[in-house]
């Protein structure tokens, strides 16, 4: 859900899921990005998620938002914070050890995206980048779009990158989500998608 969007927020305490990612990232523009990020924490200290687990994606560290969210995100009532486009382990060590610096309690997971070619190419270092990773998440709309991929409703040309990072997380140790469905209309796509992404060995999408 973009944070920036108070209704989203709302919307998001009563959706029937597993996970409720709140976004500063994609889905909010660059002038919206504190503003987002103050409402994130009204929001998460507000509370009313129930069993959800609580996720914020943050910006990327070396663009001027990434460590203000950050250091943000350490005081947040948050279960893991979502690193986006990772492409290396020291992504990870590095936001870990700037949340521990802003106070961010032991218990709170690091979660990252796997979007980007050389963020597949690297899956295995990534996702052996240790404590406090807990997932990886697949960004498989900017992956098929920098891979040249055509949308196909098998999603053929994504299956080999797919797999290969579902093994990098298992032999991390680590839980992997398939990325999302963009047909809002098509229901029986959606099915299919989720049937896919579990005989691949996906733990969610």
């Amino acid at each position: 859900m973009p944070a920036s969007n108070p209704r989203a927020l709302q919307k998001a305490r009563e959706l029937p899921c597993d996970v409720v990612i709140l976004d500063l990232e994609d889905a909010v523009a660059p002038a919206a990005k504190s503003d987002a990020r103050a409402g994130a924490a009204q929001a998460l200290a507000a509370g009313g998620f129930g069993g959800r687990e609580r996720v914020l994606r943050v910006n990327a560290a070396d663009t001027p938002w990434g460590g203000d969210d950050l250091d943000a995100a350490a005081g947040m009532a948050l279960d893991a914070v979502l690193l986006p486009k990772v492409e290396d382990p020291r992504t990870v060590h590095d936001a870990a050890a700037r949340l521990r610096a802003a106070g961010a309690p032991a218990s709170l997971a690091l979660w990252v995206m796997i979007e980007t070619p050389r963020g597949v190419l690297q899956a295995g270092p990534v996702c052996d980048a240790g404590p406090p990773l807990a997932c990886a998440v697949l960004g498989t709309s900017d992956l098929a779009r920098d891979l040249r991929v055509p949308p196909t409703a098998d999603r053929e040309g994504l299956v080999p990158a797919l797999a290969w990072c579902v093994a990098a997380a298992r032999a991390a140790g680590l839980d992997v989500l398939d990325g999302v469905h963009l047909d809002l209309e098509d229901d029986a796509a959606l099915e299919a998608a989720c049937a896919q992404g579990r005989r691949l060995g996906f733990d969610g999408k």
